[in-house]
C-alpha cells in the first residue's frame, strides 16, 4: 500500500484479495495439491488481481478508487461463491502449522516473513531506480512523463506489488487461523491505508517511507491493544480509528498547504 499511495493512488481491494487468496490456499491444501504449487498459485492469484487493477487504471485512465472498489466487491464475492460462504479448515496441515508456530533462529516465522518483506520493500523504495520513479510519479506525473519515465509501467507495477503482497498476507492469515474464510481481511484495507497515512505518507503522493508505515502499524496495534485492555467495546474501536485517520489526514493536508505557500 505504501508504494501505491506514494504514486498518489489507492488500493481498496487488498483486504478482499487477501480473503480470496486465503480460501483458495485452504481449498488447494484440502484438495491435496503440493504445498509449493499452493504457495505459487496463491501469490500468482494476488499478483493477477493487482494486474487487473493496474491494467484498468493505466490503460483506461480510470480512477484508482473506482477500480479497486470494484476489485474489493468482486474478490469478496468470488471468495463467497468458492466456499459457499463456509470456512475451509486446514488446522492439522504440517506446513501451515509450522508457519503458525515455528521458529527460525529463535524468531517466529510469522514475524520473520514480514520483517524480510519490510527490508526488501525499504531497499527497493530507497535505493533503486524504480523507487525513485515511484516518488517522481507521486510528486508530479506530468513531469515524470516528460523526464522519460514510463509512468504507466511503474503504476502497473505498484498495483501488481500490492496484489502480490496481499497474496502472501492471505497465506499467512490462513496459517494463523488454521483455515480459509471468505471474510478474512474484512476492513483490512482501511487499516492498511491508516497505517500508511499515520506513518507519514501523503495521500497526495510523493512522500512516504516503509519505515513510517511500520511505525503506523505498530501505533494502530498499540491503540487497539490499549482499548482492549481498557475493556472498551469493539464498536467504539472503529470510531477511534476513524478519528486517528482523520487527524493524520488533516495534518497531511495542513503540511501540504504550508509547503505550497
Amino acid at each position: 500500500m505504501t508504494f501505491v499511495i506514494i504514486t498518489s493512488g489507492i488500493d481498496l481491494g487488498v483486504g478482499a484479495v487477501l480473503g480470496l487468496t486465503s480460501v483458495v490456499t485452504a481449498g488447494m491444501v484440502s484438495a491435496g495439491f503440493p504445498i509449493i504449487i499452493v504457495l505459487m498459485l496463491a501469490m500468482l492469484l494476488g499478483a493477477m488481481c493487482g494486474l487487473i487493477n493496474g491494467f484498468f487504471i493505466t490503460r483506461f485512465s480510470m480512477a484508482p478508487f473506482i477500480v479497486t472498489l470494484a476489485m474489493m466487491a468482486a474478490a469478496r464475492s468470488v471468495a463467497m461463491v468458492y466456499t459457499d460462504a463456509k470456512t475451509i479448515s486446514i488446522y492439522d496441515d504440517a506446513f501451515f502449522r509450522y508457519l503458525r508456530s515455528g521458529e527460525i533462529l529463535g524468531i517466529p516465522v510469522m514475524i520473520l516473513i514480514p520483517i524480510i518483506i519490510f527490508l526488501v520493500a525499504h531497499y527497493v523504495l530507497r535505493y533503486t531506480i524504480f523507487g525513485r520513479y515511484v516518488y517522481a510519479i507521486g510528486n508530479n506525473k506530468k513531469s515524470a512523463e516528460l523526464s522519460g519515465i514510463n509512468v504507466k509501467r511503474v503504476e502497473l507495477s505498484v498495483y501488481i506489488i500490492a496484489g502480490f503482497l496481499s497474496g502472501i498476507a492471505g497465506i499467512l492469515m490462513t496459517a494463523r487461523l488454521g483455515s480459509g474464510t471468505p471474510l478474512a481481511g474484512s476492513n483490512l484495507e482501511l487499516m492498511a491505508i491508516a497505517a500508511v497515512v499515520i506513518g507519514g505518507s501523503s495521500l497526495m503522493g510523493g512522500r512516504g517511507t516503509v519505515y513510517g508505515t511500520v511505525i503506523g502499524v505498530l501505533l494502530i496495534n498499540v491503540i487497539n491493544t490499549g482499548m482492549n485492555l481498557m475493556n472498551i467495546s469493539s464498536h467504539y474501536q472503529g470510531l477511534m480509528m476513524g478519528v486517528v485517520i482523520l487527524l493524520a489526514a488533516l495534518i497531511d493536508s495542513y503540511g501540504n498547504k504550508k509547503k505550497n505557500r
